[in-house]
């Protein structure tokens, strides 16, 4: 059973990477989300291990069906996760309340069922060895998840694939009927994704036409339009809505102008492109774009009018990949101006 132990500490923490990046999107990355989901995960996790401390059923049985469950849950909460974004007014913000209530709601069912089948493995070998198997297949999975998952799949396929692969393993070992059926839907989903993923996607930018999105390393990345406005997202925060030159005039054109000799531009985040090209209108020498993420920027400029993105082959331009705090920071009085066009708090 050292096996089917170590399978559940790598997909639980799969489980646990990919919730946390949706819930990320719904919630502006917000701490306060983020802690309550931790601490809704380790209460869950230990209510769901103590009440199946003792199981009156047979543990090789138990097991194989808190296992199967574990599988097909968190696909489920991933998918109900994007639906509550849906049910929120358009163009609305989640409150306090849904804040914290919302992740602590969502998270009940893996996590509980994860604590109970914590409890079922350890009725088939003892609990220090379950301990430390579940514990390496966490390592695992955490490695896993950052170096080679995360940026390169699509959360929805990971959780459908990791699924699989723990319900057959459990049905290899256990020979009941649960996992076979929990596997064989968790393939049915991946083969499918595409389409989920879309649709639930789309409901989930209610209000909007979305036009393009994609999961890189660092966050979740979408383009949509309302009207004839193109608005760019950065894990669900508004980052810079194109064309739109009044904008564009209080962003470049009034401190360039009072600026006396704006030689040297700093632009922090992909948020100042759609301005780029008014920026070059000036007599600056020098543009520097530092931004962490180069697949926001390169997804943002696949978006932009043929002209604004011809201002990215002018020889004054540099893109830089790095922190923009970071940047700012270690090149102190190194600029003539620094544009920002931060969000609302």
């Amino acid at each position: 059973m050292g096996l089917l132990s170590f399978g559940y500490g790598f997909y639980g923490l799969l489980a646990q990477v990919f919730l946390l990046r949706e819930l990320a999107v719904i919630f502006l990355g917000h701490e306060l989300s983020f802690n309550m989901a931790l601490a809704s995960w380790l209460l869950w996790t230990g209510l769901g291990s103590f009440s199946r401390r003792k199981p009156p059923g047979e543990p090789s049985r138990e097991a194989a069906l808190h296992l199967a469950l574990l599988s097909l849950a968190p696909i489920l909460t991933l998918l109900l996760l994007r639906a509550f974004k849906g049910l929120m007014p358009f163009g609305s913000l989640p409150g306090l309340f849904s804040s914290l209530a919302v992740p602590a709601l969502l998270l009940a069912a893996p996590c509980w069922i994860s604590g109970a089948a914590f409890a079922a493995l350890s009725r088939l070998s003892p609990a220090p060895r379950v301990y430390f198997l579940e514990c390496a297949g966490a390592l695992a999975g955490g490695l896993a998840a950052t170096f080679l998952l995360v940026g390169r799949a699509p959360g929805l396929v990971c959780l459908c694939l990791g699924g699989a692969a723990l319900s057959g393993l459990a049905w290899l070992l256990l020979r009941t009927a649960p996992p076979a059926a929990a596997s064989c839907l968790c393939l049915l989903t991946a083969l499918l994704w595409r389409p989920l993923d879309s649709a639930t996607r789309r409901l989930e930018w209610r209000g909007y036409s979305l036009l393009s999105q994609r999961e890189s390393r660092y966050e979740h990345l979408a383009i949509a339009s309302v009207g004839n406005l193109r608005v760019f997202f950065q894990n669900g925060i508004v980052s810079a809505h194109f064309p739109d030159s009044s904008a564009r005039e209080e962003l470049v054109h009034w401190p360039l102008l009072a600026h006396p000799r704006p030689e040297k531009v700093l632009a922090l985040g992909a948020a100042v492109a759609p301005a780029l090209g008014e920026i070059l209108k000036h007599p600056v020498r020098r543009v520097e774009i530092v931004e962490p993420d180069l697949m926001a920027l390169g997804m943002l400029k696949a978006s932009l009018d043929p002209d604004s993105r011809l201002a990215f082959e002018d020889p004054r331009v540099r893109l830089r990949q790095a922190d923009p705090r970071q940047w700012a920071r270690s090149h102190p009085a190194s600029y003539d101006l620094i544009p920002s066009s931060p969000p609302s708090p």
